[in-house]
């Protein structure tokens, strides 16, 4: 069976998703939809048709899940998959008898492993703001690190010692070769007129085995040379700079257009802003109360953050007083049970499936 037929004959719901299902969607925001799905038997019986989400190629952003990672992921507190069992009723597009019956009997699998979630997907989003803030303040250069920017003097054969790191490698650039001792440790030997220690790139030139063996040991009484110098490539700071500028320019390359003019506005990434204040705050209600709130309640501050009207010292401050106060405070006073009941979770998984199964799912208009 393919995608298009699983959507046609076994969907359980249709749900609206992200900003519309929050209630803080704008005339330029996308429409989500997520949902849920059951496998045929053979898929769940044998191990040749593994099925676990679909896609909607008619439509932009639509994701089903399969009944069972859904559920195996709702008793792991995910914050996208509990909200699917809490959307407002003008949220739910499609709905089913297995739906309705996930709705009522899911909340009693919630557990205080939200604790560590909700607010993980938020750190998550703080740290993204971090580094998006970093990125806007100091803005990668356009051509990517090189290694031969990372080599440093380890010691000098020189008698004459005035010249430093960088001007011995520039003095030795042409008619020199690097010879490799281990690990990043260079030794720099005379060569030919036409030998290099870098290629045109950047990259440390290599020469090969037997080579370097001759260049080492051509001293007239046989003894080995000694080295010019010796050098060290610094590979740890390198490639840590190496991910960084690519990971700048593919944020560059990929980020959406509006929210980078957010960015540029406001100094900061405000829609992860929005996310982080969202999610710690929805993770507070459920360890306060049990109940979920996707509609959220808070809905025209969420508008406020995401419109650049809190700075990003307060937005730190936030996570920063609400992150103490769920692990320190909410989090051991919770109601909730520090695990959800997984027999419990076996029993609703097979009773739907069991609908799902044995007879047609009566797939209809939901709504208020």
């Amino acid at each position: 069976m393919n995608t298009q037929d699983l959507i046609k004959t076994n969907l359980i719901c249709k749900l609206q998703a992200g900003s519309h299902a929050y209630g803080t969607s704008l005339p330029t925001s996308d429409v989500d939809f997520r949902g849920l799905f059951f496998a045929p038997q053979e898929s769940i019986r044998t191990p040749f048709l593994e099925l676990t989400e679909i896609s909607d190629a008619s439509e932009e952003d639509t994701k089903f899940y399969e009944l069972n990672k859904f559920m195996k992921l709702f008793t792991l507190a995910n914050p996208n998959i509990i909200e699917l069992m809490f959307v407002d009723r003008e949220s739910i597009i499609l709905t089913s008898d297995p739906y309705e019956y996930l709705r009522e009997h899911t909340p009693a699998l919630l557990s205080s492993k939200v604790a560590f979630t909700f607010s993980g997907y938020a750190v998550a989003q703080l740290k993204r703001l971090q580094g998006h803030k970093r990125w806007i303040m100091n803005p990668q250069p356009e051509e990517s690190p090189t290694q031969n920017q990372y080599c440093s003097l380890v010691q000098n054969y020189e008698p004459e010692k005035s010249l430093k790191g960088k001007q011995l490698l520039m003095e030795y650039a042409e008619g020199h070769v690097f010879i490799h001792y281990g690990g990043d440790i260079y030794g720099v030997y005379h060569g030919d007129k036409s030998d290099t220690l870098f290629n045109a790139d950047g990259s440390i030139r290599m020469i090969d085995s037997e080579r370097a063996i001759k260049i080492r040991h051509t001293s007239a009484d046989g003894a080995p040379n000694i080295p010019r110098a010796i050098f060290k490539f610094n590979r740890t700071e390198y490639q840590g700079d190496r991910n960084n500028w690519s990971n700048f320019w593919n944020w560059r390359k990929n980020r959406n257009e509006a929210r980078a003019a957010l960015e540029a506005k406001n100094g900061y990434d405000t829609k992860a802003a929005m996310h982080l204040v969202r999610l710690m705050n929805m993770c507070v209600e459920i360890l306060s109360t049990g109940d979920v709130l996707v509609k959220r309640p808070d809905a025209e501050l969420l508008l406020d953050v995401r419109a650049g009207k809190w700075s990003y010292e307060e937005i730190i401050e936030f996570a920063t007083a609400k992150d103490a106060l769920i692990r320190n405070e909410l989090y051991k006073n919770t109601s909730l049970p520090k695990t959800p009941n997984l027999t419990d979770a076996m029993k609703i998984t097979m009773d739907v499936q069991d609908m799902c199964w044995n007879g047609a799912i009566n797939l209809r208009a939901g709504g208020a």
